[in-house]
């Protein structure tokens, strides 16, 4: 009886100590959308999404983006969009277009590609269907793997 009880406070000692290195891992994780357009009639969103926290983001594949907007006749969607590694993404899809050091001037990464590490930016071009009625105002929604969200209109 008295190794159980050892195991399950060294599990419950063990889980306790994951689970601050998560909230710590959260607590440092910060990002902001900097930039959206809408072109191609409504059908393309790219979204700029700089890292403003302390710890280096990557997994996409497990980050969310999520368009909530009207298409031309007024129908409202809300929708989450699948990751692709795709260049260019199919419908109701999204990727990383790129990821840089200055979006504005497209100044490529130099350090650990791949990674969007604090201080850089990355742009997701996404493909909406149907097509967003580009005369009014929209929302996007990004959450990065660990659950951190940042959204902004378009």
């Amino acid at each position: 009886m008295a190794q159980a009880t050892f195991r399950s406070f060294h599990t419950l000692s063990d889980a306790w100590a994951k689970m601050e290195v998560t909230t710590g891992e959260i607590a440092r994780t910060a990002t902001d959308v900097t930039g959206t357009s809408l072109t191609g009639a409504g059908v393309t969103l790219e979204v700029t999404v700089q890292n403003s926290g302390q710890v280096d983001l990557l997994s996409f594949k497990n980050w969310d983006v999520f368009a909530q907007y009207y298409a031309l006749l007024g129908v409202y969607y809300q929708k989450r969009l699948t990751y692709t590694t795709a260049a260019s993404p199919g419908a109701n899809q999204w990727t990383v277009k790129g990821i840089y050091r200055d979006a504005a001037a497209t100044q490529a990464e130099i350090f650990e590609p791949g990674i969007l590490d604090p201080g850089e930016y990355m742009v997701i071009k996404a493909t909406l269907s149907p097509a967003a009625d580009v005369t009014r105002s929209h929302k996007v929604l990004v959450a990065t793997a660990n659950g951190v969200v940042t959204s902004s209109s378009f």
